[in-house]
Protein backbone atom coordinates (compact mmCIF):
# COMPACT_ATOMS: atom_id res chain seq x y z
CA UNK A 1 0.00 0.00 0.00
CA UNK A 2 1.98 3.40 -0.86
CA UNK A 3 2.43 5.59 1.81
CA UNK A 4 1.73 9.62 1.80
CA UNK A 5 3.57 11.85 4.21
CA UNK A 6 3.30 15.58 3.83
CA UNK A 7 5.68 18.56 3.97
CA UNK A 8 8.58 16.80 5.80
CA UNK A 9 9.76 20.69 5.87
CA UNK A 10 7.85 21.31 8.52
CA UNK A 11 7.70 20.42 12.41
CA UNK A 12 4.19 18.90 11.63
CA UNK A 13 5.32 17.11 8.95
CA UNK A 14 8.05 15.11 10.54
CA UNK A 15 6.20 14.82 13.78
CA UNK A 16 3.71 12.60 11.69
CA UNK A 17 6.74 11.02 10.21
CA UNK A 18 7.99 10.13 13.69
CA UNK A 19 4.70 8.57 14.79
CA UNK A 20 4.57 6.70 11.92
CA UNK A 21 7.79 5.27 12.17
CA UNK A 22 7.25 3.99 15.61
CA UNK A 23 5.55 0.80 14.86
CA UNK A 24 8.28 -0.06 11.80
CA UNK A 25 11.42 0.22 10.93
CA UNK A 26 10.97 1.28 6.90
CA UNK A 27 8.87 3.68 5.08
CA UNK A 28 7.53 0.23 3.94
CA UNK A 29 8.02 -3.66 4.29
CA UNK A 30 10.11 -4.76 6.53
CA UNK A 31 13.22 -3.95 4.59
CA UNK A 32 15.13 -0.95 3.42
CA UNK A 33 13.50 0.29 -0.18
CA UNK A 34 13.42 2.94 -2.70
CA UNK A 35 10.72 4.38 -0.58
CA UNK A 36 13.12 4.93 2.18
CA UNK A 37 15.14 6.78 -0.23
CA UNK A 38 12.45 9.09 -1.63
CA UNK A 39 11.77 10.21 1.81
CA UNK A 40 15.47 10.24 3.23
CA UNK A 41 16.39 12.51 0.43
CA UNK A 42 12.98 14.48 0.93
CA UNK A 43 14.32 15.52 4.47
CA UNK A 44 15.97 18.90 4.25
CA UNK A 45 18.73 18.40 7.31
CA UNK A 46 19.16 15.40 9.68
CA UNK A 47 16.90 15.30 12.28
CA UNK A 48 16.67 16.39 15.97
CA UNK A 49 16.95 14.01 18.33
CA UNK A 50 14.08 14.68 19.75
CA UNK A 51 12.13 12.99 16.71
CA UNK A 52 13.57 9.76 17.90
CA UNK A 53 11.83 7.07 15.55
CA UNK A 54 13.00 9.85 12.88
CA UNK A 55 16.50 9.79 13.95
CA UNK A 56 16.88 5.96 14.27
CA UNK A 57 15.10 5.53 10.73
CA UNK A 58 17.28 8.22 9.39
CA UNK A 59 20.92 7.18 10.94
CA UNK A 60 20.10 3.42 9.29
CA UNK A 61 19.40 4.27 5.88
CA UNK A 62 22.48 6.40 5.93
CA UNK A 63 24.60 3.65 7.34
CA UNK A 64 23.16 1.42 4.58
CA UNK A 65 23.62 4.28 2.02
CA UNK A 66 27.45 4.24 2.92
CA UNK A 67 27.92 0.42 3.01
CA UNK A 68 26.13 -1.40 0.59
CA UNK A 69 22.96 1.11 -1.03
CA UNK A 70 19.38 0.30 -0.98
CA UNK A 71 18.00 -2.11 -3.39
CA UNK A 72 14.38 -3.02 -2.35
CA UNK A 73 11.43 -1.76 -4.62
CA UNK A 74 9.42 -0.69 -1.54
CA UNK A 75 5.58 -0.41 -2.35
CA UNK A 76 5.62 3.33 -2.93
CA UNK A 77 5.76 6.55 -1.39
CA UNK A 78 4.79 10.09 -2.31
CA UNK A 79 6.11 13.14 0.03
CA UNK A 80 3.66 16.02 -0.69
CA UNK A 81 5.90 19.65 -0.55
CA UNK A 82 2.26 21.35 1.12
CA UNK A 83 0.81 20.74 4.31
CA UNK A 84 -2.46 18.99 3.35
CA UNK A 85 -2.92 17.51 6.54
CA UNK A 86 -3.96 20.12 8.89
CA UNK A 87 -2.66 19.85 12.32
CA UNK A 88 -5.73 19.62 14.34
CA UNK A 89 -6.75 22.31 16.69
CA UNK A 90 -7.13 20.22 19.89
CA UNK A 91 -3.41 19.74 19.43
CA UNK A 92 -2.55 23.55 19.02
CA UNK A 93 -4.69 24.07 22.18
CA UNK A 94 -3.02 21.25 23.84
CA UNK A 95 0.24 22.93 22.97
CA UNK A 96 -0.82 26.51 23.84
CA UNK A 97 -1.91 24.84 27.15
CA UNK A 98 1.20 23.36 27.42
CA UNK A 99 3.36 26.50 26.77
CA UNK A 100 1.20 28.61 29.30
CA UNK A 101 1.66 25.98 32.03
CA UNK A 102 5.28 25.56 31.40
CA UNK A 103 5.62 29.46 31.35
CA UNK A 104 3.62 30.03 34.85
CA UNK A 105 5.57 27.37 36.18
CA UNK A 106 9.00 28.84 34.59
CA UNK A 107 7.68 32.32 36.26
CA UNK A 108 6.71 29.92 39.35
CA UNK A 109 10.69 28.63 39.59
CA UNK A 110 11.88 32.34 38.80
CA UNK A 111 9.60 33.38 41.68
CA UNK A 112 11.36 31.03 43.81
CA UNK A 113 14.99 31.76 42.91
CA UNK A 114 14.45 35.43 43.86
CA UNK A 115 12.76 34.59 47.12
CA UNK A 116 15.62 31.79 47.92
CA UNK A 117 18.35 34.39 46.92
CA UNK A 118 17.06 36.98 48.99
CA UNK A 119 16.71 34.38 51.71
CA UNK A 120 20.58 33.49 51.14
CA UNK A 121 21.63 37.50 51.73
CA UNK A 122 19.66 37.50 54.84
CA UNK A 123 21.44 34.31 55.81
CA UNK A 124 24.89 36.00 55.09
CA UNK A 125 23.83 38.92 56.51
CA UNK A 126 22.86 37.42 59.72
CA UNK A 127 26.26 35.42 59.42
CA UNK A 128 28.25 38.47 58.84
CA UNK A 129 26.38 40.11 62.45
CA UNK A 130 27.16 37.10 64.02
CA UNK A 131 30.39 36.99 63.52
CA UNK A 132 30.67 40.50 64.45
CA UNK A 133 29.09 39.55 67.49
CA UNK A 134 31.24 36.91 68.21
CA UNK A 135 34.49 38.36 67.28
CA UNK A 136 33.27 40.98 70.44
CA UNK A 137 32.59 38.53 72.60
CA UNK A 138 36.39 37.13 72.36
CA UNK A 139 37.53 40.32 72.90
CA UNK A 140 35.39 41.33 75.90
CA UNK A 141 36.61 37.68 77.17
CA UNK A 142 40.24 37.74 76.44
CA UNK A 143 39.90 41.81 78.34
CA UNK A 144 38.51 39.49 80.80
CA UNK A 145 40.43 36.82 81.04
CA UNK A 146 43.46 39.10 81.27
CA UNK A 147 41.79 41.06 84.03
CA UNK A 148 41.38 37.92 85.84
CA UNK A 149 44.89 36.50 85.19
CA UNK A 150 46.24 40.10 86.57
CA UNK A 151 44.49 39.48 89.71
CA UNK A 152 45.19 36.06 90.38
CA UNK A 153 48.81 36.91 90.15
CA UNK A 154 48.05 39.85 92.81
CA UNK A 155 46.46 37.33 95.17
CA UNK A 156 49.24 35.36 94.59
CA UNK A 157 51.66 37.52 95.30
CA UNK A 158 49.78 38.95 98.36
CA UNK A 159 49.50 35.31 99.56
CA UNK A 160 52.84 35.14 99.32
CA UNK A 161 53.82 38.57 101.24
CA UNK A 162 51.62 37.07 104.08
CA UNK A 163 53.20 33.32 104.05
CA UNK A 164 56.44 35.61 104.47
CA UNK A 165 55.27 37.56 107.15
CA UNK A 166 53.94 34.86 109.04
CA UNK A 167 57.37 32.64 109.06
CA UNK A 168 58.81 36.28 110.38
CA UNK A 169 55.89 36.40 113.24
CA UNK A 170 56.52 32.59 114.10
CA UNK A 171 60.19 33.35 114.14
CA UNK A 172 59.88 36.70 116.21
CA UNK A 173 56.99 34.60 118.79
CA UNK A 174 59.70 31.77 119.03
CA UNK A 175 62.32 34.28 120.40
CA UNK A 176 59.82 35.88 122.39
CA UNK A 177 59.01 32.57 123.94
CA UNK A 178 63.00 32.08 124.28
CA UNK A 179 63.67 35.85 126.37
CA UNK A 180 60.40 35.09 128.27
CA UNK A 181 62.01 31.44 129.53
CA UNK A 182 65.45 33.18 130.09
CA UNK A 183 63.74 35.74 132.58
CA UNK A 184 61.77 32.90 134.32
CA UNK A 185 65.38 31.29 134.61
CA UNK A 186 66.28 34.86 135.58
CA UNK A 187 63.80 35.75 138.10
CA UNK A 188 64.11 32.21 139.70
CA UNK A 189 68.15 32.46 140.02
CA UNK A 190 67.13 36.26 141.95
CA UNK A 191 64.60 35.00 144.37
CA UNK A 192 66.97 32.09 145.31
CA UNK A 193 69.54 34.79 145.36
CA UNK A 194 67.11 36.90 147.09
CA UNK A 195 66.26 33.53 149.74
CA UNK A 196 69.77 32.91 150.36
CA UNK A 197 70.48 36.56 151.05
CA UNK A 198 67.59 36.85 153.47
CA UNK A 199 69.37 33.22 155.41
CA UNK A 200 72.49 35.30 155.76
CA UNK A 201 70.84 37.95 157.42
CA UNK A 202 69.51 36.67 160.07
CA UNK A 203 72.36 35.06 160.61
CA UNK A 204 74.37 38.01 161.11
CA UNK A 205 71.37 39.31 163.27
CA UNK A 206 71.56 36.48 165.47
CA UNK A 207 75.03 36.52 165.47
CA UNK A 208 74.90 40.66 166.75
CA UNK A 209 72.26 39.65 169.18
CA UNK A 210 74.56 37.27 170.79
CA UNK A 211 77.15 39.82 171.43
Amino acid sequence: MEVTLYNLKSEFGLKKLDEYLLTGSYISGYQASKDDLTVYAALPSVPSDELMNVTRWYKHIDTLLRLSGVSGEGFGVTVESSLVAEEPADTKTSEKVLVTKYTDKYEEASIDIQTLKAEVKTLQHEKSTLETRFVGIMLENSIEIQTLKAEVQTLQQHKSALKSRAVGTSTEIQTLKAEVETLRQDNSALESRAIGTSIEIQTLNAEVKAL
